[in-house]
Formats: C-alpha cells, structure tokens, sequence
C-alpha cells in the first residue's frame, strides 16, 4: 500500500481529544507535497455516523496555524487483512498533505473539538480536485491527470495523460466505448468470463454496491458484489482513491470464492485499450531499468504483434506508452497475496505471470476496430479453488510523461514508481 498506518489507541473526552500523529520518510529523495492518511481510531462503531470537530496543527510549525484536511466517509477495504481476522471499521480516516523532504520526521496534533469546529480551507493555490458527472460515471480530474469511471460498471474507463501535455482521452472502443480496467476476473467454462467490468448499473442483478468519499483534496470509490455471468459465487471488492494533484490513483480489488469451484483462470490487474492508443509495453530489466516490446507498429498498423512477453506476477511495475507521443500508464504493484481455509489445499500460483498481448482475432474476421492491446496478470490457470480462497492486491495506476532526452525518458516514472513503492510510515497515537 501506499501509506503504512500504525495506529496506536486514541484518547476519547466528551468535549476534546488529542492524538499525535508521526509521519516519517526514510527515503533519501525529497518527495515533496504527498498525500497522507491517518487513521484514528475510536472507541464507537458510529464515527461514520457522527460529525465530529477536529483541529489539525503541525507541532513543528511557528504559528501553529491550523491544516486543510478532508474527512473521508468511505473506507478502503482491507483486502490484505487476514481471512480469519474481521476487517476494523470503527475508525475515522482523514487525508492531508505533508512536504517530506530526504529522511524527515513530522508530527502533528489532532484535536476533538465542539461539532462546530471545521477544517480549515486549503489555500487557494493547492491543488484541488474538479469533477464531473455523478455516481459510477464520474470524472474525476486531479490536474497531472483525469480519471474517468465507467457509468455502467464503476470501472476506469479513461485516462487522460495530462502530466505530459495530452489531453486526449485513452480508452478502449468496441461497439461502444468499455472500460480500460477489465477485472478482476474468473473464468469458468462453458461460462465466458464474469468480470467486474461487466458489472452494469442497468440491470439490478448485475449492479455492485457503490460508495463514494469526494472533496477537495482526495476521492475514494468502493464497489462490491457478485461477479456476474459465471456460476458460482465469488464476491470481489474493488476500491479507487484519487488525490489532488498527483497522477496517480490507487487502486485495491479482493475476490473470495464462497464455494468450491473448477476455473480455467483467475485474473487481476489487466488494463486494455485499442490498439494504437500505446506502442510498446515496458517492464524492469534484470537491473532495474525499463525494456520495451514492440505492441504497435505506427509504420505497419495492421501487423498484429501477438504475444510481446511473459513476466513475474511480482514484478514491481509493468506499463503501456506510446514512446513517440511520450506518454503512458503503469501498473505499481504495492502487495498481493492468496489465502484459503485451514486443511485445503489452497490456491495454486505455479502458473501466476504478467503479460502482454496485441489481439488480433478481429482482423483475421475483417473488423480490425475491434482489436486491442493490453496487459493482464494471470493468478491461476486450470486448477479446483477451494471454498474460501481470496485473492487480493494493492497497486497504483500512475499516468506518466517521458522525456524528450533518451537516456532520462523514464527518470519521471521510475522516481514516482520509487516514492510510490517506499511509502512515509504514518504512526497515530
């Protein structure tokens, strides 16, 4: 994940409350503003229910001068919470932004005031987040990015790579416009795929769940239920949380199987868009460093390149770009991980793999519009899952620019990749 919470108790008065809260980095690069949540822990069940008065003041600082936060009405599911442990819902989240210089250490005191209290307004020149739409259609612009959300499914649906001065919106269309995070996703034959993209607002038996946290500094949406299509019963949950002003968006699904079933694949973290949309795929070297694979050749636009590599299900990026208009998206993975009941068998991963193809069966039936590239992680192939099993994951979509200069073209995306992978650590006591 992106921000390592350590909460430690909380002090509960009827009228005031302190709690301190710790935030450390021990990289040794200045991060900058970065986007900070804290979980405060209380002792009632009905926090999402109150509206309490808090008061957030840097205890470094001179003036003491109260700071902009935003109180977050949605929690993130914890998908890497054991399955024998109940997920901890009576908390209060709160997200501000900290400047995190190499190696720093901050603190900050919060405060239960009288429900009259409120933030503070963020200084006019912030960053702030601006929408448009409503509900699962959603656009969600943070200024290096745009997020776009599916209005049938939730799921993102567009990006617009502002960070590097595009402002064309990258999607994947087929006989309409669908969405470019395609899964979580199971298939079991002679079913197609139940897949969260094909969750759909209009039919009541295939509408997930939906909430949603908005404001001005960070935007949050779950989503849960039933995978459609498929015959068995496999609950995911998929979770988004966009924040002002930087490019990218994290993101955390969870499936769990709550019968025992025989599946051809179980897969996660696929993004897809037609082809064009991005030339090459790019993935860490044995050093660390990008390499590239040919997804579309802008000289030979009908030549399908096919299957481009197979990589590590662990491997800490995998991205999409297009090298000539320098732009693209990656896929930071935080954590993933598997678990099933005591005395089974439990999922099986020997065959868990990153890759990327350019599908080409379209062309071969004359509608070459409806082809499209992407790149997946599968978790299983042929295998029986036991009643139980979950299967979860933490990432970052992070939307990226690349330089002009060949030799820094990814130096942007390997720093953010960087901050991202190796969080401040956020102790709250």
């Amino acid at each position: 994940m992106v921000l390592v919470y350590a909460s430690i108790g909380g002090a509960a008065n009827t009228n005031l409350a302190l709690w301190t809260i710790t935030v450390s980095d021990s990289i040794d690069i200045d991060r900058g503003r970065w986007p900070i949540l804290a979980r405060i822990e209380r002792k009632t069940n009905t926090v999402a229910q109150s509206s309490p008065g808090l008061l957030l003041v840097k205890q470094d600082q001179e003036d003491r001068e109260p700071q902009p936060f935003q109180i977050l009405t949605v929690h993130e599911p914890d998908v890497d919470c054991p399955r024998d442990v109940t997920s901890r819902s009576d908390y209060l989240e709160i997200c501000f932004f900290a400047e995190l210089s190499a190696g720093c250490e901050h603190r900050y005191e919060l405060y239960e005031t009288e429900p009259s209290s409120s933030p503070p307004p963020d200084s006019s020149d912030a960053p702030t987040l601006h929408y448009a739409g409503e509900g699962l259609g959603t656009t969600v612009n943070s200024g290096p990015a745009a997020f776009e959300f599916d209005p049938l499914s939730g799921q993102l649906y567009l990006y617009t790579p502002r960070i590097a001065g595009v402002y064309g919106k990258m999607g994947f269309q087929q006989e309409r416009q669908r969405a470019i995070h395609w899964n979580p996703d199971v298939k079991m034959p002679p079913s197609k795929w139940g897949s969260t993209s094909e969750w759909r607002s209009d039919d009541p038996e295939r509408t997930p769940d939906f909430k949603e946290s908005r404001g001005r500094t960070v935007y949050r949406t779950v989503r849960s239920g039933y995978l459609p299509v498929i015959a068995a019963r496999v609950y995911c949950e998929v979770s988004y949380t966009v924040f002002a002003g930087m490019p990218f968006m994290l993101e955390a699904s969870r499936l769990r199987f709550e019968q025992e079933a025989s599946v051809r694949a179980i897969r996660n973290n696929e993004l897809v868009f037609s082809r064009g949309i991005h030339t090459h795929g790019a993935w860490p070297n044995k050093n660390g460093g990008p390499e590239l694979g040919l997804l579309y050749d802008e000289k030979a636009p009908q030549t399908i390149q096919r299957a481009v590599t197979r990589l590590a299900s662990d491997i800490p990026w995998i991205a999409l770009l297009h090298l000539r208009l320098l732009y693209g998206i990656s896929i930071v993975n935080l954590w993933h991980g598997s678990s099933a009941p005591p005395g089974s068998d439990g999922p099986q991963d020997h065959d868990a793999q990153y890759y990327f193809l350019d599908y080409g069966q379209h062309t071969r039936e004359r509608r070459p519009h409806y082809d499209f590239a992407y790149v997946c992680r599968k978790l299983v192939g042929s295998a029986t899952v036991p009643k139980g099993a979950t299967y979860a994951e933490r990432s970052a979509f992070l939307v990226f620019a690349l330089d002009e200069n060949e030799e820094r073209r990814f130096d942007d995306m390997l720093r953010w990749t960087r901050l991202l992978q190796n969080p401040p650590v956020v102790v709250v006591e």
